[in-house]
């Protein structure tokens, strides 16, 4: 082979070895951080949730049933852009399956709820302002673990330690409510982790896995709940049924349920 071809090969392999040797790997904290600044402005996306809860014993609270085993499948869009958001829930437990059909548009969140139809609340809190399981990640002691592939993109993994409230309002989005949570609760907590997949790039997140352990006196819960991102960018026109506008207060409803003295 020509001398002169092969120094320009050898040149160009040094030059690329060097530029690799001077790509510094990113810190959890600045990988965590530059995910929260991507999903931010992300404007919409499609999620895929999956939640298990085994729970036993007998107690009051979150952890109230005795020998419960729930499942939570759901599929939703989200546009933050028009704040709009659609989700799509199949809850199994004691044997039953029950299908719900859910809407925010702005503040006020619609539920199709079996047996009562549709029905409406204003949000308790600012889904907008936290709507997305990523902001799971905000201030959340950090680890960066070996990089892993998802859905075909390269990605950094984290695993981080959340904070536990949150955690108990992304689920109460997934079933349809926000729980209370008393301070019991927290102090029942034994193990609460978040494991972050996050794209390498644009440093959207992919994957989230979150493992919680509760338990108090004889009660105990333990959930597993992961979370896939997919679509982002696409245009996606969430349109409240008609159905539905004409909907139930919830407020109103709970009311006539209860009995009156």
């Amino acid at each position: 082979m020509n001398k002169k071809i092969l120094a320009i090969i050898a040149t160009g392999l040094l030059v690329l070895f060097i530029g690799c040797i001077g790509e510094e790997r990113p810190t959890a904290e600045q990988v965590r951080d530059r995910s929260l600044s991507a999903m931010e402005k992300a404007e919409t996306y499609a999620v895929d949730t999956d939640i298990s809860i085994l729970m036993g014993g007998t107690e009051t609270g979150m952890m109230s049933a005795q020998e419960m085993e729930m499942s939570i499948q759901g599929s939703g869009e989200i546009n933050k852009k028009n704040k709009r958001m659609h989700m799509e829930t199949t809850m199994s437990m004691f044997g039953m399956t029950m299908n719900m059909d859910q809407y925010i548009i702005g503040d006020i969140q619609y539920i199709e709820v079996p047996m009562f139809g549709w029905v409406k609340n204003k949000t308790p809190i600012d889904v907008w302002a936290t709507q997305s399981e990523s902001d799971l990640m905000r201030d959340a002691e950090s680890k960066l673990l070996e990089d892993e592939t998802v859905d075909g993109r390269d990605c950094y993994v984290l695993e981080m330690k959340p904070d536990a409230e949150k955690i108990f309002n992304v689920i109460g989005r997934q079933m349809g409510s926000m729980p209370t949570i008393t301070p019991e609760d927290l102090e029942s907590i034994e193990d609460i982790k978040l494991k972050g997949w996050i794209a390498k790039g644009d440093y959207r997140v992919m994957r989230m896995l979150i493992d919680l352990q509760m338990k108090r006196e004889n009660a105990t819960m333990n959930m597993n709940m992961t979370v896939r991102f997919y679509d982002y960018g696409k245009p996606m026109e969430i349109i409240l049924p008609e159905e539905a506008e004409n909907a139930e207060n919830m407020e109103s409803l709970m009311e006539g349920m209860t009995p009156s003295e």
